[in-house]
């Protein structure tokens, strides 16, 4: 049982404060089994100590027996390690660190508090703006803590314990589907922490049993993230069922693995969420890397005549129209807030009893097209999914899906089974011929380019080839799915 942490100097000037300055304003935010932060008024915990009043921090004595497992900050003395213990309700002095475990008595409790302490030390050693609470209360769900606050005594009424019950109930589940990516995935939930303040949610990720490490990084470098490794590849519906049916947010955010989360856009997507409760589901704006604008947030619905303009081209020759572009929605900078047909699965919240209701994603679909399918259902119970400039991310687009000709043809197989499912059944005919046509003149053009352009267009001819060889295949779309496809 480990009693006491020590750390290494850092390379930040000592600061000392008076008896006074150490004891008056301090607050204790406790959890059994997972933490207690002992701080005052230095800036760097302005945000932690900023309203000492209100939600889950009280004003107590520091000078309390600890009699649960606990996790000290002491910033009177940040410039240095101490090697001095805590016992018999006296605060160590100096002390930076300091946890102990001695007040747990399960073994299972007991690691998994150790592995939470060693979790969220650098966010109290790193921080440059303050210690934020919803980051200390995220890390307690993840690690699976139980967190019953305890409460001094004068305040401990049943009010303010219903108050604060709840601290390691997540108001969000994220769920990102990982399959060979183990860097980009990586910088993913590294993005999700760094830019997650306000938001307090658990993360659960589910590895398709990628062959590139993928799952002992995550594992190794997020330790209180719930991974689940898959032993096969379950395919992006399959998996993200799977997770949702561990979810315990009110929300679920599907997150692609190619993508940064940039200026707090969970946070703004929940609450753009909470103050529009009959959309059901919500997308942001996408970026590429070079922050140019990746319009592949959100799409409208495959129509009959967007099949047409996507056919012959037009929605090509005349890209940004809002007469035969629909399905890119036009001349739409995603720089507004806006109902939409479609919210790409890449960056997609969504109500968790809404997801229920539908039962989560068609399992039907291998990849892509599911989320359309999920949002053309939802429009269908009278739900109208909308997008928020506010919520921005970084998408770099099939990093999971190698080959050209192979990630064409699930799209293409996507596109004609949600033209079989949600047209009409007199229109189904017209959209399968319109899908035959799109490849067979992109075959062709490609042909001819190739010839005479072969540097530049050999690998298009050969691409367009592979998919028209495939035709049979992806015209017949999924089959439909069975009861309890999810």
């Amino acid at each position: 049982m480990r009693q006491q942490d020590s750390l290494d100097s850092l390379s930040l000037p000592p600061e000392t404060l008076s008896d006074s300055e150490e004891t008056s304003g301090c607050q204790n935010l406790d959890f059994k089994y997972g933490l207690k932060a002992h701080c005052s008024s230095l800036n760097i915990l302005d945000s932690l100590c900023a309203h000492p009043d209100e939600g889950p921090l009280k004003a107590a004595s520091p000078k309390q027996q600890w009699s649960y497992g606990h996790f000290q900050y002491s910033p009177s003395c940040r410039g240095r390690a101490s090697s001095q213990t805590y016992s018999n309700g006296q605060l160590p002095s100096p002390s930076l660190i300091y946890t102990s475990s001695e007040g747990i008595e399960d073994a299972a409790d007991r690691t998994s508090f150790e592995v939470f302490c060693e979790t969220i030390r650098p966010t109290f050693l790193h921080s440059k703006h303050g210690i934020n609470l919803a980051n200390i209360r995220t890390i307690a769900c993840n690690a699976h803590l139980v967190t019953e606050e305890l409460m001094p005594a004068k305040e401990s009424n049943s009010a303010t314990r219903a108050s604060n019950s709840s601290l390691a109930t997540p108001d969000l589940t994220i769920i990102v589907v990982s399959y060979n990516t183990k860097d980009i995935t990586l910088a993913a939930l590294k993005s999700v922490f760094d830019q997650t303040k306000r938001t307090v949610f658990e993360l659960i990720v589910v590895d398709n049993a990628s062959s590139d490490g993928s799952a002992d990084a995550i594992a190794d470098m997020f330790p209180t993230v719930r991974l689940i490794r898959a032993t096969e590849n379950l395919g992006f519906a399959r998996a993200n069922n799977l997770a949702a049916e561990q979810a315990r947010g009110r929300w679920l955010l599907l997150l692609n693995p190619d993508t940064i989360i940039l200026n707090g856009a969970i946070d703004n997507i929940v609450e753009f969420g909470e103050d529009h409760p009959t959309a059901g589901i919500y997308g942001g704006r996408t970026v590429f890397a070079d922050g140019r604008l990746n319009i592949a947030s959100c799409w409208g619905r495959i129509t009959p005549w967007s099949s047409f303009c996507q056919a012959v081209g037009l929605s090509t020759v005349f890209k940004g129209s809002n007469l035969f572009d629909l399905e890119a929605m036009g001349s739409f900078q995603r720089d507004q807030i806006r109902q939409v047909d479609i919210v790409v699965g890449c960056f997609l919240l969504i109500q968790k009893t809404l997801w229920d209701r539908l039962d989560g994603l068609d399992t039907s679909y291998w990849m892509y097209g599911e989320e359309a399918d999920l949002c053309l259902r939802a429009r269908a119970l009278g739900f109208t999914p909308m997008i928020t400039p506010h919520a921005t991310i970084v998408h770099l687009v099939g990093a999971s899906s190698s080959g050209r000709a192979s990630r064409t043809i699930l799209i293409a197989k996507a596109r004609t089974t949600l033209i079989r499912r949600h047209w009409s059944s007199p229109s189904v005919p017209w959209g399968m011929l319109m899908m035959w046509l799109w490849c067979a003149n992109r075959r062709i053009a490609s042909k001819v380019l190739a010839r005479l352009v072969p540097k530049r267009f050999a690998a298009d001819a050969e691409k367009w080839q592979a998919v028209w060889d495939s035709r049979a295949d992806w015209l017949g779309g999924y089959p439909r799915p069975t009861p309890g496809h999810s």
